[in-house]
């Protein structure tokens, strides 16, 4: 599956690198802003450390989305008749 970041250009990936830095941005501080709202509805008392877990679970999580990113290759398929015949005959 193509990662939301990535367009496929005439056969190349081209990275979509200011969404995606955006995207990580968004994804650590949503992250550390919802456990923080957990912790003090828990507890009822500002916890630094729930803030800080958020934030090492949203960077978790924006890495993996930009390793895919980067892991990421397109597949080209061989310009042939039989492909063509195949396809048209589905």
């Amino acid at each position: 599956m193509k990662p939301i970041f990535v367009q496929v250009r005439n056969g190349e990936k081209d990275v979509r690198w200011l969404p995606l830095f955006g995207f990580a941005v968004l994804l650590i501080v949503a992250g550390a802003a919802i456990c923080e709202a957990l912790a003090y509805v828990v507890t009822g008392d500002v916890v630094v450390a729930a803030a800080i877990l958020g934030a090492i679970v949203g960077l978790f999580l924006a890495v993996r989305q930009i390793i895919a990113t980067i892991a990421y290759q397109p597949i080209v398929l061989p310009e042939s008749e039989d492909v063509e015949h195949d396809v048209l005959a589905s």
